[in-house]
């Protein structure tokens, strides 16, 4: 550490004078005011004692910059300019403002007898030694002014008149003084100086009429003439506290320059804007004044940015609104703060952020941490560390992605590779895309390579031609086999709510699931047809061509509807229930019969959903009381119930056989059953019989092994609840 200190000592000293004598003390020198020789008596009481103080200013330079801060003084006065022998020492803390300082020096009584005296000043920061300042100072004669305090009579009187001293205290009669000053100055003019006779020269106020001038305290009646400024071509500079806060450079278009002194732009330039900022190299904040290299550059603040480095004439414009070490390079590019950041293509932005690029033209970074838009028109939203590098491709966030051809784009995530033209990679992680318009929308460890092609889930691979590849979660690769093919992994099973229309391959629609193999709701209105699921099969395989086939191997329903089943054609009838005698156990006889039959109530009614026609059939709260065995509870109906029609067969089964067996009993064991019912006293016999053998041939049919059904119409409709449940 280097101090200097630079003193004024004359000025200093004649500070201490006129302190002394407007403090009383007498001086060696004769003061007299009076024109007409006479000696006025000092009068009035005395005023306090002086003291031993004097005062000591200096300038202090740190390193060859003036100093600021609080710094410890070492004062020691010498009665000889080198050899030892202090008198005495004094010790004082300081502030010191811009390398000035005050201090107010003591070295108690009897330290000036008269004698010559050197002064040697020390200085020091904090913990440091104390450093020399300067070779020791004379002292003038001034500071003995003191010693007249301590020897000797003190005046009581002063030649002249207007004054007169008490001891240590003057008293001025103002009226006596006042007389010698005449005359007086012109209204809207103050005296300037007064002569040794009393005569006086004015000057013209500054805020008279003939000399208007800005007022300290505020205008009025200001107009389009008044102004605050300069009429030559000298730059208008405002300072604070002695250096420059702002330059005002004229032009055709001024330059203005605010902040560090040292803030500058190119010679030549016009329209140059720096708002303020800018630190002296080597500052502890930052390092480095703010500067502008092309006409209409902007700085606004912060510190080392720089607008228009590209070069005069081929970066106009350019504009770094503050932050610390940014540039803006090109034409029209633009920083908007931050740190490290380079708009270097033409129209290029960086909006903020940590050591971000904008190298192309129109291209942007709008923050994020060590992010680069190489092409033109390419765009990095934010994120840590991504690159668009072709044109018009984009990468909104994330880390480690990266757009490689032009309009390629990933959204965000994390380490995904958009490498095709026209590719696009919505987000997740480790995501690739490869040949023009491939697409993954995101997850994790997908892959499409291919044309067009489409990979989702997680690690799903597209590796042919328009390939949909979707991939569940079961932790291995599933990948695309032929080209312009929908394949989708889920071992959960897939749902469709709507129309599915499948045309071509061996199944146009296979689907194995846990709960429903294939689930289809038909709401629309469309043709007129509303289908929940509808299939075409048009296979040449034998006989088990076929456009909708259902199986269920655990003994559940191989297909379930719920409302109308329209069949147009031939309809095929091979519904078997497993019965063999291997398979059950508890087997007895059952106990329904004639009377269960009878408690059953048939009903004609319309569905609230449907087509309001009528229909007729069983309610299933009422078979549920007396055949409950034939009536479930429906999945997924909100606990609606469903009649098994089919299980009512061997009811009526066991009630044809005891009807018979009445007819025997009523004929003896002979005769025409049909003429004994018809004379016998139950008349309603023979319906009981006709409903059963009905129910019974409809039964048959319906279980028979490959019988056929052919309609005569364009179409008929069967209307039942659900399909035989399989036992």
């Amino acid at each position: 550490m280097h101090i200097h200190l630079l003193i004024d000592l004359r000025a200093v000293l004649i500070g201490i004078t006129l302190l002394l004598v407007a403090a009383g003390i007498a001086t060696p020198f004769a003061i007299s005011l009076a024109d007409d020789g006479e000696r006025v008596s000092t009068a009035g009481a005395p005023a306090a004692a002086l003291g031993n103080a004097f005062t000591y200013q200096g300038r202090l330079e740190q390193d060859g910059v003036p100093a600021n801060g609080t710094y410890d003084f070492r004062f020691t006065l010498f009665n000889d300019p080198v050899l030892p022998g202090a008198i005495g020492t004094f010790t004082q803390t300081r502030v010191v403002t811009n390398g000035l300082f005050t201090a107010e020096i003591d070295f108690g009584p009897g330290a000036f007898d008269g004698n010559a005296r050197w002064l040697q000043a020390e200085a020091k920061e904090g913990a440091n030694p104390f450093v020399a300042l300067a070779p020791r100072s004379t002292l003038t004669p001034t500071p003995y002014a003191l010693y007249a305090l301590s020897g000797g009579t003190p005046y009581t009187a002063l030649p002249g008149g207007g004054l007169s001293l008490n001891v240590n205290a003057f008293s001025a009669d103002t009226s006596y003084l006042q007389r010698r000053v005449t005359p007086g100055c012109a209204p809207n003019s103050s005296i300037r100086t007064i002569g040794a006779d009393g005569s006086v020269e004015c000057e013209t106020d500054d805020t008279s009429v003939t000399n208007p001038a800005w007022n300290l305290t505020g205008n009025a009646g200001t107009s389009a003439a008044n102004f605050l400024g300069t009429t030559d071509s000298t730059p208008l500079e405002l300072r604070v506290n002695g250096q420059r806060a702002l330059q005002i450079t004229p032009g055709s278009t001024p330059n203005m320059v605010g902040g560090h002194f040292q803030n500058t732009f190119n010679a030549g330039l016009i329209g140059v804007t720096i708002g303020g900022g800018g630190t002296a190299t080597g500052g502890s904040l930052c390092a480095g004044i703010n500067r502008v290299r092309d006409s209409f550059g902007t700085v606004g603040g912060g510190c080392d940015n720089r607008a228009g480095e590209g070069g005069t004439g081929s970066a106009r414009f350019a504009t770094v609104g503050g932050g610390n070490s940014n540039v803006a390079h090109g034409l029209n590019a633009t920083v908007g703060g931050g740190v490290d950041n380079d708009a270097q293509g033409n129209n290029a932005t960086v909006g903020g952020g940590v050591d971000n690029r904008a190298l192309h033209i129109a291209s942007t970074v709008g923050g994020g941490n060590n992010n680069d838009a190489l092409g033109a028109a390419s765009i990095v939203g934010g994120g840590d560390s991504n690159v668009a590098q072709g044109n018009n491709a984009t990468v909104g966030g994330g880390a480690s992605n990266a757009a490689s051809e032009d309009y390629a784009t990933v959204g965000g995530g994390y380490s995904n590779f958009a490498g095709g033209l026209y590719n696009t990679i919505g987000g997740g992680n480790n995501n690739s895309t490869g040949l023009q318009g491939s697409t993954v929308p995101g997850g994790e460890n997908n892959n499409a390579s291919a044309y067009w092609s489409f990979a989702a889930g997680t690690n799903a691979n597209a590796v042919h031609t328009g390939a949909f590849v979707w991939s569940d979660a079961q932790g291995f690769a599933f990948s695309s086999t032929v080209a312009n093919s929908f394949n989708v992994r889920a071992s959960g099973g897939a749902f469709f709510k709507g129309s599915v229309d499948v045309v071509g391959g061996a199944h146009g629609v296979k689907s194995t699931g846990t709960d429903n193999g294939l689930w289809g709701v038909g709401n629309g209105a469309g043709d007129g047809y509303s289908r929940g699921v509808a299939g075409t099969g048009s296979g040449t395989n034998g006989n088990l061509s076929a456009g909708i086939f259902g199986e269920n191997p655990s003994g559940g329903y191989a297909g379930w509807f719920q409302g109308s089943v329209n069949v147009t054609g031939t309809l095929f009838a091979g519904v078997y229930g497993a019965s063999d005698a291997r398979l059950k156990t508890r087997i007895e006889p059952s106990g329904y019969g004639i009377e269960s039959v009878k408690a059953l109530r048939p009903v004609s009614y319309a569905l609230k959903t449907g087509d309001g026609s009528t229909e007729i059939g069983l309610i299933a709260q009422e078979v549920a009381a007396v055949v409950p065995e034939v009536v479930r509870t429906m999945p997924d109906q909100e606990g609606m119930l469903a009649v098994n029609y089919s299980g009512l067969i061997p009811v009526l089964i066991k009630a044809i056989q005891e009807q018979q067996e009445q007819i025997t009993a009523l004929g003896g064991g002979g005769g025409s059953s049909v003429a004994q019912a018809g004379s016998g006293a139950t008349p309603w016999a023979p319906l009981a019989i006709a409903f059963a053998l009905g129910a019974l041939s409809m039964a048959v049919a319906y279980n028979a092994n490959a019988r056929r059904m052919t309609t005569r119409s364009q179409s008929s409709s069967l209307s039942v609840m659900h399909f035989i449940d399989r036992e």
